[in-house]
């Protein structure tokens, strides 16, 4: 047998001990068998790869624990930093960027865009009719639940319940009285209404219709004298009128 006939097994032995990671225990015998003349062979390769094969393990091992380690220390050291460092570190990082991972330039450019979105929102409710008649921000001013509004000639009330807005005329029907001091509530049938002090007459805010009508009942001879001259006149509604608000907190209304 020359050398040529040893070359196709020999090269088998070598792909299954190294690649498949054998040792010459596990190896198996009956292969050798049929070509005893590799048995001097495997005796020398086998040892040697094996050999090999542990150390390239065992380094692998260390890294994969040192990189651990690392990330392990990193994490720690971030958590721990006072908030001097913290700051340091804020200022080293580049322009337009920060720890926390968020992007100043993208958050700014998220607030043109929200800007951007109302403005075109506001145009699309002038193009329907819709006015500006206030802000969301005029209730925190004032402290109460409803807003007096003047659009020349005009007058109106806005009226915040809850979460809810109101739009009607600033006048109460009866005696044209204002109602920048009137009371807003919710009635027993789950309807938001609006009380004009001095005659107590109440609207459904919703709908403008009066649901009481100058009362001349009770211990007050104010409304007694009010409603006593109303007496025989039909009750009229309250002009409501349709509101929108943009994301901005502008309260708009469809006035005539």
């Amino acid at each position: 047998m020359n050398s040529y006939t040893l070359l196709p097994p020999l090269f088998a032995l070598i792909c299954n001990v190294h690649c498949l990671g054998v040792d010459g225990n596990s190896f198996s015998r009956s292969a050798m068998s049929s070509t005893p003349s590799l048995t001097s062979t495997y005796s020398s390769i086998v040892p040697h790869l094996s050999t090999k094969n542990s150390i390239y393990r065992n380094k692998m091992r260390r890294a994969t624990t040192f990189r651990r380690y690392i990330a392990m220390m990193t994490a720690a050291a971030s958590s721990s930093a006072p908030e001097g460092a913290r700051g340091k570190r804020n200022e080293q990082l580049p322009k337009g960027s920060s720890s926390s991972g968020f992007s100043k330039t993208s958050k700014g450019a998220q607030k043109k865009r929200e800007t951007k979105a109302a403005k075109g929102f506001a145009d699309a409710l002038q193009k329907q009719g819709f006015k500006r008649v206030s802000n969301l921000q005029e209730f925190e001013k004032r402290q109460k639940s409803v807003v007096p509004v003047i659009l020349e000639p005009n007058a109106y009330a806005v009226f915040k319940y809850d979460e809810s807005l109101f739009l009607t005329d600033a006048a109460c029907p009866p005696y044209k009285f204002p109602l920048t001091d009137a009371s807003v509530t919710m009635n027993g049938d789950g309807q938001v209404v609006v009380e004009e002090p001095l005659t107590g007459s109440v609207f459904d805010l919703a709908t403008g219709k009066p649901l009481l009508w100058c009362p001349n009942s009770g211990f007050n001879p104010v409304r007694a004298v009010f409603g006593a001259l109303k007496k025989q006149e039909e009750p009229e509604n309250l002009n409501t009128y349709e509101v929108r608000i943009t994301e901005d907190g502008q309260i708009w209304g469809k006035l005539p």
